[in-house]
């Protein structure tokens, strides 16, 4: 009996791999070419700094989620909605500079160490994406990386990122 059931699986397992083309070789002609999996933008980033120059800490570290009908910015810490921007009204515009843009708030308003340089003299330009949603203003720091795909994401809710200076 096991050497019946073992020669079935042994006859199946040939009759697959001879079927199956070996990696590397191309399908045989004729038959239908197997479409590449469509690349789809990404809806949830991490890693993002929340600017906020009036508050305690002039930068948090936010997550940001892409759902169906707004953009929720997550609290990764205490797992808390921050703020949820509906796409209906949204703006966004991108600048690089080393300081964020003035609708953040002015940088010396930010509250640093006793005798400390400004915040953000003498870096490097940085990615800012400012997002208005009605009376909400949200601004983000963003790496390179991450905001390219944060703009194709957002380009797939109908939300075109404005290119500043």
């Amino acid at each position: 009996m096991r050497a019946v059931v073992f020669g079935i699986a042994t006859i199946v397992t040939v009759a697959a791999l001879a079927t199956t083309p070996a990696a590397g070789q191309a399908p045989a002609a004729g038959a239908a070419p197997v479409p590449a999996a469509e690349k789809k933008a990404p809806n949830s980033f991490s890693g993002i700094k929340l600017v906020d120059l009036h508050a305690r800490k002039a930068e948090q570290t936010v997550s940001v989620r892409l759902q169906d009908d707004a953009m929720k910015i997550i609290d990764p810490t205490l797992k808390k909605e921050v703020a949820s921007l509906p796409y209906s009204g949204l703006t966004a515009s991108h600048t690089l500079a080393s300081a964020p843009p003035a609708v953040a708030g002015e940088p010396a308003a930010a509250s640093i160490q006793p005798m400390a340089p400004p915040m953000y003299m003498g870096k490097t330009p940085r990615n800012w994406l400012a997002l208005k949603s009605g009376n909400d203003t949200i601004v983000l720091r963003v790496s390179e990386h991450v905001y390219a795909q944060l703009k194709e994401s957002l380009a797939g809710h109908n939300v075109q990122v404005q290119e500043g200076k």
